[in-house]
């Protein structure tokens, strides 16, 4: 998971590089930042950056801004358009974080407002504006300077081994950095479902093979059994880290999703 993710950064981050002196920066840094602020990983690698004081306000205030910016011209032309956050975001940063509320009311606000965003053409701010208007953009917010500190801060988390996926003895998960409590009982369907799945994280696997693991018998009717408790197990990672898919699961099968392996 972290390799893919590493080389998706590396791919755009480069591409800023190449063409930091040119009018074209200014969409590679709209992309750059929606990848990272659509990507839950990275939300929750940034947001114990934030923890860590390692990305000053001002830094987060302009990702925030870039996409927040971005999510919001992408929807201009839909009727009824959806706020969308960054994966970072959450109420204990609500407050340290500001945007031209009048803007964001043109886009959201209602089908009158639409119409009115849509008669001013503000789906064509970025991409039509002059050559002249980017590369002023460019020099005065020195946007790859704070893009790069940000870039190296995430590179460094997804390479920090802490980063592995583990299932302890003591009913711990450790999964981005962080140690999530399934269950203090080693007597319940949560921890006997990991211990399960982590003999081969890749495989999915069938309830009756579970059940076999279990040393149970399996019935038809006993899969909710087996679904329930890779739920509980979604539950408790969602908790901890917002990702709520850790675990796939149906009425037939359960599998760590790959994207996280």
């Amino acid at each position: 998971m972290n390799q893919i993710i590493k080389e998706n950064l590396e791919r755009r981050f480069s591409a800023l590089l190449e063409h930091k002196n040119e009018p074209e920066f200014v969409m590679l840094e709209l992309d750059y930042i929606e990848y990272i602020g659509r990507n839950k990983v990275i939300g929750n690698i940034i947001k114990d950056l934030i923890k860590e004081n390692r990305i000053y306000k001002k830094d987060l205030q302009h990702i925030y801004s870039m996409f927040m910016t971005i999510t919001a011209l992408r929807q201009v032309h839909e009727k009824h358009p959806k706020i969308i956050y960054p994966s970072f975001y959450d109420k204990k940063i609500e407050k340290t974080l500001t945007l031209h509320s009048d803007f964001i009311k043109m886009i959201y606000d209602s089908d009158k407002e639409y119409k009115k965003a849509k008669k001013e053409g503000w789906s064509e701010e970025l991409t039509d504006c002059t050559r002249e208007e980017q590369v002023d953009l460019i020099k005065e917010h020195k946007d790859l300077y704070v893009v790069q500190q940000i870039h190296n801060n995430i590179m460094e988390k997804l390479t920090e081994p802490k980063n592995e996926l583990i299932f302890r003895e003591d009913g711990k998960l450790l999964f981005l950095g962080k140690e999530i409590l399934i269950s203090k009982s080693k007597d319940s369907d949560p921890y006997y479902l990991l211990k399960t799945l982590f003999k081969d994280r890749e495989k999915l696997w069938n309830y009756d093979e579970i059940a076999e693991d279990w040393g149970n018998g399996y019935e038809k009717n006993s899969w909710s059994k087996y679904y329930n408790a890779g739920y509980k197990v979604n539950e408790k990672v969602a908790k901890e880290t917002t990702i709520k898919d850790f675990l796939e699961l149906s009425r037939k099968a359960v599998s760590i999703n790959k994207k996280y392996i």
